[in-house]
């Protein structure tokens, strides 16, 4: 995955979500935001102080 500008990642799977925000966590750059709707839509975002780029493979 590679984007100049990335506003999170949402998806109707609970599993998908948790599991992209346990990766995520991972990385000590990072704070991770989730939300949740009524839609049982997931929303999974991260936040951080400073630039950076990072590659998933």
């Amino acid at each position: 995955m590679w984007a100049d500008s990335v506003d999170g990642y949402i998806t109707s799977d609970y599993k998908i979500a948790c599991s992209l925000a346990f990766r995520l966590a991972s990385l000590e750059e990072f704070k991770v935001n989730s939300a949740g709707s009524g839609l049982n839509q997931y929303k999974v975002w991260v936040t951080s102080e400073r630039d950076i780029t990072i590659e998933i493979q």
